[in-house]
């Protein structure tokens, strides 16, 4: 999937036009936390934070009503408490 699309495209409101914004916003918000990962890849905390972002963001893409807690337990299986910790740490 190119960088190269525009706004304008699938504008109609159709199931096609939803899943082809679905489809560069998950492709933005996850290159996004790779070239965040990128800038310290040494540093777990960077890692960590970058991806809970992607798979939140991702979560909250599916299920817009959600909570942090509920993205957290259905991307990572665990409490936001825990996962928190790997960031803390």
């Amino acid at each position: 999937m190119g960088a190269g699309w525009s706004l304008s495209e699938g504008l109609d409101g159709s199931t096609g036009a939803k899943a082809f914004f679905q489809e560069r916003i998950r492709d933005a918000v996850s290159r996004a936390a790779d070239a965040v990962s990128d800038l310290a890849p040494e540093n777990e905390q960077v890692r960590d934070t970058a991806n809970l972002i992607d798979s939140t963001a991702l979560h909250h893409l599916e299920s817009p009503g959600a909570t942090l807690r509920q993205a957290v337990k259905t991307s990572y299986d665990q409490d936001v408490e825990d996962v928190l910790g790997w960031i803390q740490n």
